[in-house]
């Protein structure tokens, strides 16, 4: 009987504590609740995981947060983990290329993981890194060889989305976003990063900004040469018409144009296929056609007659800005990168710069340069990554990133309606306001190229063209020779 007293009281005293315990915890949970910040919505299905990764990110915080620790396991319903860091934070990391230096850029995406985190998710921390123009090649190597470091965000090119969604190492990202988020983009700048055909195909990329040609002219010049300011040429018929007048009515020591010669540009301007699938499933170079050859005996004729600046093969833009703000050339094809420069250099050539799209060709398009935010499928937080992703490829954050970038758009629709990329009262602006009327004129050139590829091996043919076309522009090889040395480099590297 005294046994069955103790254990009652003994029972009793230890339900009275638990009931403590529990009332304590419940209590700090209603604290934390009532701090905490809104949850971001996450459209990313139950089940969705990560890769294990339980090394330790390194991370570079565009917070100035608490950088991660070693990573734990923590299973989601699909009993994969996602990388938490130290105090459970959620490490998402993100890669980029040539951001890290700018501090504009820096201080953009400093800006945008504040906001995040103070909208969001307190516990949110960013792993960014930065790798340059060895950005791609970066992640086809960790992809092959240390893929538990992989990024989960990644801002890529069109062409290296294209090689990558290929090669099945991106997440489609049209089922976990839905039709409401597609709609909020320019279907020009959405279509664009997908890739494949028909069931196969997939987005993958969120589109962030985007360009295409405009060129500029130097607008003395060209009254000089007795031409309207008014009336720019539209295409290369109406360009054929200017030349001999901007050659010949200006001083002997300018060049009518500056134009930068790119094979894969001018295929597509010239509607000319780069390659076909033989039976064997094998790629098969098809650019050896009259469309090509014609293209670039044309170069030659306008090259040989004086008409086009030799340097322009192997020239860049700031040795284009350097003759333009001399006052050395009348036109400059492509030249819209020059003019921010150009406005510190020559204030007085800007405001007198005339500003006019890129001459179109045979195919009545010009080649879309687009970039987007692409998701690893075994990046290590998919599911913290896509809702940030997100909030950082907004309406508004495309916006502050074009008044950055000055010559790119954004690809969001409310942003492209933004003043800031309608108004034409300068050089830079009328540009914008091109690119924005151009866009449905526009498709990435990088849809010619292979995919899947080894990057090394798709730079390879890219360079045969580059070589060939050289040999062409500076060297009078018969275009259908040096596109027939350029063939014979393709079908070898493609076997």
């Amino acid at each position: 009987m005294k046994l069955n007293k103790k254990f009652s009281r003994n029972r009793a005293n230890w339900q009275l504590s638990w009931l403590l315990l529990m009332l304590g915890l419940y209590s700090l949970l209603l604290g934390a609740c009532s701090d905490s910040p809104t949850t971001a919505p996450n459209p990313l299905p139950s089940g969705t995981g990560a890769a294990t990764d339980t090394g330790t990110p390194g991370a570079t915080s565009a917070a100035n947060s608490t950088p991660a620790a070693a990573a734990t396991s923590q299973p989601d319903s699909n009993s994969r983990p996602n990388q938490v860091g130290a105090d459970n934070r959620q490490v998402v990391r993100l890669w980029t290329g040539g951001w890290k230096g700018n501090t504009d850029y820096e201080a953009f995406l400093n800006n945008v993981v504040d906001s995040y985190r103070s909208k969001y998710s307190k516990t949110f921390t960013l792993d960014w890194q930065d790798f340059g123009t060895n950005l791609d090649n970066k992640l086809a190597d960790t992809l092959a060889k240390n893929p538990k470091n992989l990024p989960d965000l990644v801002l890529l090119d069109v062409g290296n989305i294209y090689q990558f969604a290929a090669a099945g190492k991106l997440e489609d990202l049209a089922p976990l976003v839905g039709s409401e988020v597609q709609s909020r983009f320019h279907p020009v700048g959405w279509d664009a990063l997908r890739y494949g055909q028909g069931d196969n195909s997939g987005a993958y990329g969120l589109p962030w900004l985007a360009s295409t040609r405009v060129s500029i002219i130097n607008k003395k010049l060209w009254q000089q040469a007795t031409l309207d300011p008014t009336k720019l040429p539209k295409n290369f018929d109406d360009l054929d018409q200017a030349l001999p007048l901007m050659r010949d009515k200006t001083p002997l020591d300018v060049r009518a144009v500056w134009l930068k010669p790119d094979p894969v540009a001018d295929f597509l301007m010239e509607d000319t296929p780069l390659y076909s699938k033989g039976p064997d499933a094998k790629f098969v170079p098809t650019f050896n056609i009259a469309n090509a050859q014609g293209k670039w005996q044309y170069y030659f004729n306008r090259r040989k007659d004086g008409y086009f600046s030799n340097e322009a093969l192997e020239g860049t833009n700031k040795d284009a800005l350097s003759r333009y703000s001399a006052g050395k050339l009348v036109m400059v094809m492509d030249g819209a990168p020059l003019l921010p420069d150009l406005k510190t250099q020559n204030a007085e050539l800007y405001a007198n710069t005339l500003v006019t799209l890129h001459p179109l060709s045979k195919a009545n398009v010009l080649p879309l340069q687009i970039q987007g935010w692409s998701m690893l499928k075994d990046g290590p937080n998919k599911r913290e990554a896509l809702p940030f992703a997100l909030f950082l490829d907004s309406d508004e954050n495309q916006l502050a990133f074009a008044k950055l970038a000055q010559i790119s758009i954004p690809t969001a629709k409310k942003a492209l309606q933004d003043t800031f990329v309608q108004t034409s009262d300068d050089p830079l602006s009328q540009a914008r306001a091109i690119m924005v009327q151009a866009l449905p004129q526009t498709r990435p050139a990088e849809q010619l190229i292979p995919a899947p590829l080894p990057l090394t091996t798709r730079d390879k043919l890219l360079n045969a063209l580059v070589v060939a076309q050289g040999a062409t522009w500076a060297k009078a090889v018969k275009p259908q020779d040096a596109l027939a040395e350029a063939a014979k480099a393709w079908t070898e590297l493609l076997k």
